[in-house]
C-alpha cells in the first residue's frame, strides 16, 4: 500500500486545475518505481539513471523521468526502458 497519496485535483498558478484520473492508485502495476536504476539503449546512444518520477499521459501510457549521475533528466516511455543490472 502506498503512503504517498496522489491528490484528486491540484490547483496551479493562475487558477488552472489539473485532475488526476486514477481510480485505485494502491493497485497500480507499473513496471518501474521511483528509485529503480534503468537504462535506455538507442541506435546511437545509451542513457542510464534513476527513476525520479512516473506520470501518465492523456493517452493512458506511462512515462518516466530518469536522472543520471550528472543531474541530466531524460523522459522516456516505459516500453523503451529496462532495469539496469
Amino acid at each position: 500500500m502506498s503512503t504517498n497519496k496522489i491528490p484528486e485535483t491540484w490547483e496551479a498558478k493562475g487558477g488552472i486545475s489539473v485532475e488526476f484520473p486514477l481510480e485505485d492508485e494502491d493497485n497500480l502495476d507499473l513496471p518501474f518505481s521511483v528509485g529503480n536504476r534503468v537504462s535506455y539503449v538507442g541506435e546511437d546512444y545509451r542513457f542510464e539513471g534513476t527513476v525520479i518520477a512516473a506520470f501518465q499521459r492523456l493517452s493512458g501510457e506511462w512515462w518516466y523521468a530518469v536522472e543520471d549521475r550528472r543531474g541530466l533528466l531524460y523522459i522516456e516511455s516505459g516500453k523503451n526502458l529496462k532495469i539496469s543490472e
